[in-house]
C-alpha cells in the first residue's frame, strides 16, 4: 500500500473523530467523481459527514481535459466560501495535493483561500 491510501485513511478517521466529538465536518474531493467505497460509506453510516466531490472521471492515467480543469477550480471556489462560513469545524480537502500534481489549479490559488481563513478565524 502507498502513501496515498495511508493519507486517505487519515483523512477518514479524523473525520470520523470529529464527528464522534460532536463537530461537524465537510470532506471535499479534488480529483474523484466516481462513487468510490469511502463515497458510499460515508454517505451510508456517517450522515453529519458532507462529502462533495469536484472530479468527473478518473483521468489519472492520461492528461485531464479542460472539464476536469474547469470542476476542480469550481470546487475550490465553493471550498472558499465554505471555509468562510465558519458553519464546519473540519474541512478536509482530500486530494488536493494530487489536484496540484495535475495543475487543476494552482499553490497560489489554494494557499490564498488558506490564508483567507486564517484571516477569518483569528
Amino acid at each position: 500500500m502507498g502513501w496515498r491510501f495511508w493519507m486517505d485513511r487519515a483523512a477518514v478517521g479524523l473525520s470520523v473523530r470529529a464527528i464522534g466529538a460532536g463537530k461537524k465536518v465537510f470532506f471535499a474531493q479534488f480529483v474523484k467523481g466516481q462513487k468510490y467505497s469511502e463515497v458510499k460509506t460515508i454517505t451510508q453510516f456517517l450522515p453529519n459527514i458532507t462529502i462533495a466531490q469536484y472530479g468527473l472521471d478518473c483521468f489519472i492515467y492520461q492528461k485531464p481535459k479542460q472539464e476536469d480543469i474547469d470542476a476542480a477550480r469550481k470546487g475550490l471556489q465553493e471550498v472558499s466560501k465554505i471555509l468562510s462560513s465558519n458553519e464546519y469545524d473540519l474541512v478536509v480537502l482530500d486530494e488536493a495535493n494530487i489536484a496540484l500534481y495535475y495543475q487543476l489549479y494552482s499553490e497560489e490559488e489554494l494557499l490564498d483561500i488558506l490564508k483567507k481563513k486564517q484571516k477569518i478565524s483569528k
